[in-house]
């Protein structure tokens, strides 16, 4: 999960770098699609309750 909100909060060629919250957003948003739901979780409680930043 480190290297996906590493990679959503980088620019790119083809889109800008997306805040912190947004990559959170994005991720919640594909929890059990593209991104283990655990783990999502974990995540998000990481950096909204715990302060972690990049």
């Amino acid at each position: 999960m480190a290297d996906v909100v590493t990679a959503l909060c980088a620019a790119r060629m083809l889109r800008l770098a997306m805040s912190v919250d947004e990559a959170l957003m994005a991720m919640i948003s594909s929890a059990g699609r593209l991104y283990d739901a655990e783990e999502v979780v974990a995540c998000v409680r990481l950096f909204r309750k715990r302060g972690f930043k990049l």
